[in-house]
């Protein structure tokens, strides 16, 4: 008789394919995977192959893991057999694998994160509470009063005579009147509430005294303003990381491709870019959370900042926030935001508009022609809206203390351009008549061309006939090309397009009441072109730019000094007679010609998604403050308070502008310390240091000026280089 088992072994043998029928290709990761193989298909009672006995299998040996494809390879299988032999686990199933340590990475530790940084942010705004205050009582012996005796003065004057008739009261200052007002309107509404607060907590208090009661409402303004900073700067920061991770390309318009590809003679890259493929690896949440964190705190705790606005106090650090917004808000592509915010920083403090052509020439520079547009509308929608009260009324006596009158036929041709742009859309944009038969419909289309003839006819006299009055006639090329603007924009462009349209004809109508109602233009003089008449030096303070070593070091006092004399026909021509260039021209151009790379530095760092655009936004205000003339030593604030976006690009860039901040306060406290009281500063930390430390300011000016022009060019460099090891991508 035949053992059974024997006869098992003989059929299986016969069954067994021999190693020279099995070949390379039969054995791969497709015949073999992570299914067939498990603890179901092998067990202790395997029968093996080459033996009739069970082979005695571990079941340590084998654990309930899947097989990679590439644990089981030629060198796998036997040559005497075709069953794989010696399969060793390499890796774990994500199905068996323990959830614990994905959860805690999807989840907990990013809401753990998140809650650390507010709980920093929590503490670390009541410890700048305490710090500013702390500020201003301890600089209470060189407190530059000048500048907070005149807020409260003004703040008075408003409280008692009124917001709106101060302009027009202040119209014809001259450049050496002792009396003076250079307030933009909504420094000087700050400077009002201020006053009216102190009017009612302190009604015998008419003039300054020091106190951190008296100035709690200002003071705390300005915490709030530097807050306001913070947050976008930490918004900022996290949002550029984060956007540098991402492809730096996008999809255009066909109006922007096509001026890229006509005006701009530049080649549209493809959509798809093998060097463009996104990040496999997914971005955590926490990414880019660190440095804006600590870019925002380096600001609410910079040291310059809290010394200009509180303990000088000043009204400097107004301009950053609204900058930083600004900027943040354009790479967000909330173009018309931007321009609003800019407006209403510039109608804090004026600077603002020395920088502001970099949100025009960025995106043209990069073949986007919308996002400009859609800025400056912003920006005059801002201004517009935001001196309306001086537009639409007008004062009836200059000097006389009269109510102020409402000009009712100003406002009424405001509000007539805006319905005449809605009107035009509503009357080109009706629907079209779907009648088949060609005679009705014929007629239709004549009564509708027409009727909307008609329409354009009635809206263009409905915006045009202020110019028809006596005195206009004269010029009227410029009003009518500004009507065929207005009234084709509202015609032809789509629906989500015309709030954009009905904003700018708002904005315009609303300045152009100054040349043709009786609106005021006493607040654009006062705010924004008496500081150029009132300071002419070459320097105010102890500015440390190239102003103050040409000033100091090379004696040229006068900024109207002539440098440089062109002789008539230098060029094909020109010019016809000779030309002297003054100081404060030559200065300026400097400045302009400077601004050139750092503008093309923004536009070429935002399309390689660098993040040397942080530095790239930061150059022109060191721009700003290193080459003009007229320039106050506290203007270097704004390079430094901008400059902390650094923190989101590099620790060597993040020094750079640590060390402007100290020049800042190093310029700041030196003005400070003009006060007679300076030797009681300090006084309780040593005696001989209030000594030492006036000695040791008073000796950096003005050749620390060297070291920001330095800087200043670093940061040119920056902002046009690449950063090292990133690839230039073109979008």
């Amino acid at each position: 008789m035949t053992d059974p088992a024997c006869a098992q072994t003989e059929s299986d043998s016969e069954n067994r394919p021999s190693p020279d029928t099995v070949s390379p290709a039969a054995i791969s990761s497709n015949t073999v995977s992570p299914d067939t193989i498990s603890t179901d298909t092998v067990s202790p009672n395997t029968v093996s192959p080459n033996t009739a006995s069970p082979v005695a299998v571990s079941p340590v040996a084998i654990s309930p893991v899947a097989v990679s494809p590439v644990a089981v390879s030629l060198a796998a299988v036997s040559p005497n057999t075709a069953s794989p032999v010696a399969v060793s686990p390499v890796a774990v199933s994500p199905a068996d694998r323990p959830a614990g340590a994905a959860r805690w990475r999807t989840y907990a530790k990013p809401v753990l994160g998140w809650l650390l940084i507010a709980v920093s942010i929590a503490y670390s705004f009541q410890w700048g509470r305490d710090y500013r205050k702390w500020a201003f009582e301890y600089t209470a012996p060189i407190r530059f009063v000048w500048d907070i005796e005149r807020g409260y003065f003004w703040g008075r004057q408003v409280a008692a005579h009124g917001y709106l008739n101060l302009y027009d009261t202040m119209a014809g200052q001259g450049p050496r009147d002792p009396l003076w007002l250079d307030y933009a309107p909504l420094r000087l509404a700050a400077m009002g509430m201020w006053g009216r607060w102190t009017t009612e907590h302190f009604p015998r208090q008419d003039q300054w005294r020091e106190g951190y009661d008296l100035h709690w409402p200002i003071l705390t303004f300005n915490t709030a303003i530097a807050a306001f900073g913070s947050v976008g700067i930490f918004l900022l920061i996290y949002t550029w990381r984060r956007k540098s991770r991402q492809p730096a390309f996008r999809r255009r318009t066909r109006l922007e491709r096509w001026f890229a590809r006509t005006v701009l003679r530049r080649p549209i890259a493809p959509i798809e870019a093998p060097e463009l493929a996104p990040d496999p690896k997914p971005i955590s949440s926490l990414y880019g959370a660190v440095p804006a964190l600590i870019g925002a705190l380096l600001f609410w705790f910079n040291p310059a900042v809290v010394l200009s606005s509180h303990g000088w106090p000043t009204w400097d650090m107004w301009v950053i926030p609204f900058y930083i917004w600004g900027i943040l808000l354009a790479v967000w592509d909330f173009w018309f935001i931007a321009g609003v915010v800019i407006a209403i920083g510039a109608m804090f403090k004026g600077q603002q508009f020395f920088v502001a052509p970099i949100f025009l020439a960025w995106p043209l520079l990069q073949g986007r022609v919308g996002p400009p547009v859609r800025w400056a509308i912003g920006l005059l929608f801002g201004i517009g809206l935001l001196a309306a009260p001086w537009l639409v009324s007008y004062k009836p006596m200059v000097g006389e203390q009269l109510p102020r009158i409402l000009d009712h036929t100003a406002i009424a041709w405001v509000v007539g351009t805006v319905l005449a742009a809605a009107l035009m859309w509503l009357g080109w944009r009706w629907p079209r008549s779907r009648n088949t038969d060609p005679a009705k419909f014929r007629r239709i289309w004549l009564t509708q061309l027409a009727l909307r003839s008609l329409l354009t006819l009635g809206c263009a006299l409905l915006v045009f006939w202020p110019w028809l009055r006596v005195g206009y006639r004269d010029n009227v090329a410029l009003p009518i090309a500004l009507t065929a603007l207005l009234l084709t924009a509202a015609g032809l462009l789509r629906w989500r397009s015309q709030w954009y349209v009905w904003a700018a004809c708002l904005g315009a109508s609303l300045l152009f009441c100054i040349p043709l109602f009786h609106g005021s233009s006493a607040w654009a003089d006062c705010s924004f072109g008496y500081g150029t008449r009132h300071w002419p030096g070459m320097i105010m303070g102890q500015t440390s730019n190239l102003g103050g070593i040409l000033k100091e070091r090379y004696h040229w006092e006068d900024v109207m000094e002539t440098v440089y004399t062109i002789e008539p026909d230098t060029l094909m021509g020109w010019p016809t007679e000779a030309m002297e260039i003054p100081m404060r021209e030559f200065l300026f151009g400097l400045f302009v010609l400077s601004m050139v790379p750092c503008i093309v530095g923004v536009a070429l760092q935002h399309s390689r998604r660098d993040p040397r655009f942080l530095l790239a936004i930061t150059a022109p205000w060191l721009v700003f403050f290193a080459f003009p003339p007229q320039v106050h030593e506290r203007y270097l604030l704004f390079a430094a308070g901008v400059g902390m976006v650094a923190a989101g690009v590099s620790v060597g860039s993040t020094l750079l502008a640590l060390f402007l901040t100290l020049v800042t306060f190093i310029m700041t406290i030196h003005v400070m310390l003009s006060n007679r009281n300076w030797p009681k500063f300090g006084a309780d930390i040593s005696p001989d240091f209030p000594r030492q430390f006036h000695n040791f300011i008073f000796g950096t000016y003005p050749d620390i000026g060297w070291a920001v022009l330095l800087a200043t060019l670093i940061f040119i460099y920056w902002a046009i280089a690449p950063s090292p090891g990133r690839k230039r991508l073109r979008g």
